[in-house]
């Protein structure tokens, strides 16, 4: 199985969008890149919005190399509306658009259905339900809370091509609830890609990664997505690495997945405008 992280906060933009190559599919879960409209009372510096096109340009490419396209959820750093066009001849899998659903994505979702329906091969609402291609086995999660907010939800999904399996949480927000952590520990998966906490909430939480990582046999856990639009990341996951570090097993973002150095341009905005000073700046979308 190869693995291959496109666009993450440990790469400048917000975004869980990976590709993945079985052998018998090539799958692309959540087509989609972000920024912070405003963070730190700052819109995104020129910098972050030449990143964000990199990041497109190569979900893009991807897209076009792959059978399966995958969208956990309708937040636009997870699909991009302005994009659909990657779903072109493609297998479409995608969160339900009506039920346990919030009022904002459903309206999204309404949108961008009937487009998915127009330009895919085949169209499936994915919610708890499995598929195969050949001996790839993908399954994916009821509909569960994105982190514990009550409404908005997502789905995870589990891959499996006969020799290990990769669960991907989508926004799970560090697995703070049993019904996150469950999916993952009956999946017995050797790669675990999970969104960490959001630090900037008043309760975050890494009980969930250490216990996938104390009650399976994961190898290794890339974390990103919310936990890295925070400098000091590594050391609110003290806990996870001591953990982990007892285990052998290897906790990596994104980026150090690849083999690169982390460059959190969002969390790192105000040094940018001081750094790279420029006279004017546009806003960009709002991510959710």
């Amino acid at each position: 199985m190869k693995i291959i992280p496109l666009a993450f906060e440990s790469f400048g933009t917000r975004g869980m969008c990976t590709w993945i190559d079985t052998g018998d599919a090539r799958i692309l879960v959540d087509p989609g890149v972000n920024l912070a409209p405003m963070r730190f009372g700052l819109p995104p510096h020129p910098i972050e919005l030449e990143r964000k096109k990199e990041h497109w340009a190569s979900i893009e490419a991807f897209a076009r190399q792959s059978d399966v396209l995958i969208v956990t959820h309708y937040h636009f750093d997870h699909i991009n509306p302005e994009g659909l066009h990657v779903f072109r001849g493609k297998v479409a899998l995608v969160k339900h658009p009506h039920r346990n659903i919030n009022h904002n994505q459903e309206q999204r979702a309404e949108e961008i259905i009937p487009v998915l329906q127009s330009a895919a091969t085949e169209l499936h609402y994915a919610d708890g339900k499995e598929f195969r291609f050949g001996n790839t086995h993908l399954l994916f999660s009821p509909a569960v809370h994105h982190g514990t907010h009550p409404r908005v939800c997502t789905i995870q999904v589990a891959l499996s091509d006969g020799d290990s399996t990769l669960v991907h949480t989508s926004d799970v927000v560090g697995a703070e609830l049993a019904e996150h952590v469950e999916f993952i520990l009956q999946r017995r998966p050797e790669i675990v890609i999970v969104d960490g906490p959001n630090f900037s909430l008043k309760r975050p939480a890494t009980d969930g990664i250490v216990e996938i990582i104390t009650r399976t046999d994961v190898r290794t856990v890339v974390v990103d997505h919310h936990l890295l639009r925070d400098e000091r990341w590594k050391a609110q996951m003290a806990q996870v690495y001591r953990v982990a570090e007892s285990k052998s097993v290897r906790v990596l973002s994104a980026a150090e997945f690849m083999g690169k150095e982390n460059d959190l341009l969002e969390a790192r905005r105000p040094r940018l405008y001081t750094e790279h000073p420029i006279e004017s700046q546009k806003e960009s979308p709002e991510c959710h």
